[in-house]
């Protein structure tokens, strides 16, 4: 079995459409589904269609048996003879989930990143710091890719919005891939939204790192839903002495301040599955690291530990031997030492 176009582009005036070839050396009856990785069928080609030898082609437009777009992702093929039930083709079963290496990687000065892939993978693209001061930004979030040429944008800023990263020589792009089975269709362009799967539901089949043989799951995190497959995501807060908020970005900072990270609703989900860990950088230097709870984390920020000027801060939440990192950075500005408050340390 081939595929010949892999890619549905939901959004395409053309009204795109993957083609599937196969070939029948005998006469035979078949089925023809495409299913997820959850794994769910989502849509049946044809069923109980005779065939005699020879070279045939089927189309799929990228929607399910109701006619409905489907999910932005890859989907597998799977043929199963009639009346026997016998699988004669899945491309789940074939051998993937290899490491792959992103050809040609090239990062513009106009926040485009290039790269080629040799086959089709699913991508994480990440940016961060070249030696020791933390992970800045998630931009492709294990996303699915066809092999060939690819451009990410951005728009030069790490993941809060607060810092650009343009200027910064020694900000590291970093592209992960696991291919893809060569039959695999990728999807792309829907505007479906991405529906919550429970726990108890089948695994998601995911490529692995860790067997290229067998098809196992990158990790928890990854198996309990789509919208929990991601990188988590958090925003950092202040307030002072008092409990009151204090706006990092628009004040001086003369008096010690609690710094609090405030995790959306479902990464406070996704955390309960795995162990994960804390990790505090400013002005790019590792000042704190370790196991922490996500809900409750705060440290104190005080002005006497700095110069006067502008610093960044920058938080990283960091789960799966780094598969998945949260990232939120944000500047502050410390006062001249002459307006400090006392109490600082």
């Amino acid at each position: 079995m081939y595929v010949a176009h892999p890619v549905v582009q939901l959004n395409d005036e053309n009204n795109a459409s993957a083609t599937i070839r196969y070939q029948c050396t005998s006469a035979l009856t078949c089925d023809l589904i495409l299913y997820d990785r959850t794994p769910s069928e989502v849509r049946t080609l044809f069923a109980a269609k005779h065939h005699e030898p020879g070279i045939y082609e089927a189309t799929w437009r990228g929607r399910d048996d109701s006619d409905n777009p489907v999910r932005n992702g890859y989907y597998f093929i799977k043929m199963i003879g009639r009346p026997s039930g016998a699988i004669l083709f899945d491309s789940a079963s074939t051998d993937w989930g290899h490491t792959i290496v992103a050809e040609d990687l090239f990062a513009s000065r106009d926040a485009k990143i290039m790269y080629k892939l040799s086959q089709n993978a699913v991508v994480h693209v990440g940016l961060g710091h070249e030696g020791t001061g933390g992970y800045f930004r998630t931009l492709v979030d294990w996303k699915a890719r066809p092999k060939g040429r690819h451009v990410e944008t951005w728009d030069g800023y790490d993941a809060s919005g607060k810092v650009c990263l343009i200027d910064r020589s020694n900000t590291l792009v970093q592209v992960v891939a696991y291919s893809l089975p060569e039959q695999t269709v990728i999807v792309t362009g829907s505007r479906t939204e991405t529906l919550p799967v429970k726990k108890e539901d089948s695994e998601y089949i995911v490529p692995s790192a860790r067997n290229t043989n067998q098809i196992e799951d990158i990790s928890i995190y990854a198996r309990q839903a789509d919208v929990l497959c991601r990188t988590p995501l958090f925003a950092i807060e202040a307030v002072d002495q008092k409990g009151a908020a204090f706006d990092l970005d628009r004040s001086f900072l003369s008096v010690p301040v609690v710094i609090r990270i405030k995790p959306d609703s479902e990464t406070k989900k996704a955390l309960l599955f795995e162990p994960y860990k804390i990790a505090v950088f400013i002005d790019d230097s590792l000042v704190h690291e370790g196991e922490e709870s996500c809900d409750d984390f705060a440290f104190w920020l005080y002005p006497k530990q700095f110069s006067s000027g502008a610093h960044v801060l920058n938080v990283n939440v960091i789960r799966d031997l780094g598969a998945h990192v949260g990232a939120a950075m944000t500047r502050f500005c410390v006062a001249e030492e002459g307006v400090r408050d006392s109490g600082g340390r």
